[in-house]
Formats: C-alpha cells, structure tokens, sequence
C-alpha cells in the first residue's frame, strides 16, 4: 500500500476539528468579492510520527460581513491576509441553496466544509494599526494613509485623499460657518442668498446677469463715492449716441 502522509494529515486535521475545535486561525489565499468567499489555509501544524508539518488544507468558506436586504459593507481582502474562521454547526451547503432551513440538527458535528471567515487580526509580525484615535471609529488605507475617522469629540475628518466623489440629485450643507481652502470650480448655475463677502482679486470669464442696484445712502465703486459724484467738461449729447 502507497504511504500518503498527506492523506493522513488531513485525516487528524478532519479529526481534530470534528471533535474539539469551533475557531481557528487562518491567512487568505483567495479572495472573491462578488460572492463574498474566500479560499484559506488553516495556520495550525500537525503533530505526527515526532515530527510536525503544515497543513496542507485549504478551504473554501464564506466571508462574513456587515449585511442587511438593503446594505452592506464590503471588506476587500487580500491575499496573505490573517483571519479568523468559525466552524458551523448547519450544513452550510445545504442552506445555500434556498437560504433557507436545512434538515441538519444542531447535534451536528463541525465541518471544515462549514467555516466562515469571521474578521481578522494582527500577528506580532504584521503592521499595527495608528496608535492615534484609539477612542475613535477610524477607516484606514494603509497603502496611501489615507483615513476617515468618526471622532469620539462628533467630529469626522477626511484625510490624505486624492479626490472626494460626491454624485447626488442635490445636495444641503447646513453650519453656521463654512471655509474652503484651495481653488474651487462650480460648474452649473449658482445660486447666492444672504450676504456674500469676497477677499482678493475676483475674475470673471462669463457673463453676469445683475438687477438693479440702488442705495438709499451710499455707495462707493473703486473708491470713489457715487452719491456725490460729477463730471465736469461735458455737454449734453443728443439723440441714442452711444458713450464714447
């Protein structure tokens, strides 16, 4: 008879896992986001014969995630990636079909064809997460350090990001102050109501459409007072001449 120690691996892995383990630690080998499964492998050696050896299984398992009929936060792992999957008691299988009830008791033994990757977590050899905003909601991309971060103080602040999206039918932004730094392009019709102050020189490549503007008391263009403005050496035309 052929020795496959292989075979007899993951026969004590199978039989381990059937009569004592529910979680276990394990690194993403695949990862698909459409359907929210992944492919991974069991980061536990096998104690046989005196010796220990990795484990050769690999697993495909579902990926839990935030998720309701209507929403749901997508995660994007990648491959190398430590995470923690949890071994059901329900042929998982079998409620996939309808997504319903299964015939399976809860008497069930545990399956590695039944585990779901349930979060990750961080070795001793991993990147850390910020030290900073350790009290706050913190969305972090570590390749840009980019974040956004719910702050416990009710602040949100968006940082280190190329470009913020924003594509709506319309939009309001209410506060009792607003500043912007940086230049600013609107495009489309705008619309001012209340009192407008511009600091700096203010260029203009459209035309403006503007109603009549009168003052009960004063008004100064350019420094100079138009109340009590004249023009001197000028006589009266005639006719629609136009202004010179």
């Amino acid at each position: 008879m052929k020795f496959d120690l292989g075979k007899i691996i993951r026969s004590l892995i199978r039989k381990d896992r059937e009569q004592l383990h529910t979680f276990a630690l394990a690194k993403i080998e695949e990862f698909d986001a459409v359907n929210m499964r992944a492919k991974v492998q069991l980061l536990e050696n096998v104690f046989f014969n005196g010796n220990y050896y990795e484990s050769p299984i690999i697993v495909d398992c579902l990926v839990q995630f935030p998720k309701t009929q209507s929403f749901y936060i997508r995660t994007p792992y990648q491959v190398g990636d430590k995470v923690v999957v949890a071994f059901c008691e329900s042929n998982i299988a079998e409620i996939m079909i309808s997504g319903e009830n299964t015939n399976q008791t809860l008497s069930r033994r545990h399956s590695e064809d039944d585990c779901v990757v349930i979060g990750g977590w961080i070795s001793e050899n991993d990147t850390k997460t910020t030290s900073s905003n350790s009290d706050d909601i913190v969305i972090m991309n570590t390749k840009h350090n980019s974040s956004i971060i719910f702050s416990e103080d009710n602040n949100i602040t968006i940082s280190n990001v190329d470009n913020v999206n924003v594509n709506c039918n319309s939009s309001n932004v209410t506060a009792s102050s607003n500043t912007v730094n940086g230049t600013t392009t609107i495009n489309g019709t705008t619309t001012i109501n209340g009192n407008t102050t511009i600091s700096g020189e203010l260029e203009v490549t459209q035309t403006i459409s503007t109603p009549t503007i009168s003052a009960s008391s004063s008004m100064s263009v350019a420094g100079t007072e138009m109340k009590s403005h004249t023009h001197s050496g000028v006589e009266r035309g005639s006719g629609s001449t136009d202004p010179a």
